[in-house]
């Protein structure tokens, strides 16, 4: 019932998607995106997420966007008890924190994301499948799949 609510108020509210092929396809090539997470219970620091990209086209935009130039870009965070908190009780939180990293990615740099295709490495198949079908049976991890959804469509990123 929450994800029907949820698509029931955010469809209206989206603008088309617009799919190019062949020789309409666009000139940029796509981003690489890299994520990761870990979580280790007993560890002074028991949650990270971390995202590396490489933008090919970094030369062109970096400079509109007042940084140097720089193929690659990279951030890890400390994911803090906080929102562990929020999350249900279990063992491992390994699954959601991999669908965070992916979710965290194109909200740190919306400027670099708008418009473009990306192609994402992700090393865990739950997130994975999750974030391609756009659910998940979980509901921490459906929340940020739908969110992924949103701030995609919302900057008309592939």
């Amino acid at each position: 019932m929450e994800a029907l609510s949820f698509f029931h108020s955010v469809l209206p509210l989206l603008p088309p998607r617009r799919f190019l092929y062949r020789h309409r396809r666009r000139r940029l090539l796509p981003i690489i995106q890299y994520t990761d997470a870990m979580y280790e219970r007993k560890a002074d620091v028991p949650a990270r997420i971390g995202v590396v990209i490489y933008d090919p086209h970094d030369d062109e935009f970096a400079p509109l966007r007042g940084e140097k130039v720089s193929l690659w870009r990279h951030a890890s965070a400390i994911v803090p008890d906080s929102l562990i908190a929020k999350f249900k009780p279990r063992k491992q939180y390994i699954g959601q924190l991999e669908v965070l990293a992916a979710v965290c990615a194109p909200i740190s740099r919306p400027d670099q994301y708008r418009g473009r295709e990306v192609i994402a490495f992700i090393d865990n198949t739950g997130a994975v499948f999750g974030l391609a079908k756009g659910y998940m049976r979980d509901v921490d991890s459906a929340r940020m799949v739908h969110s992924f959804h949103c701030v995609c469509a919302a900057l008309n990123t592939q």
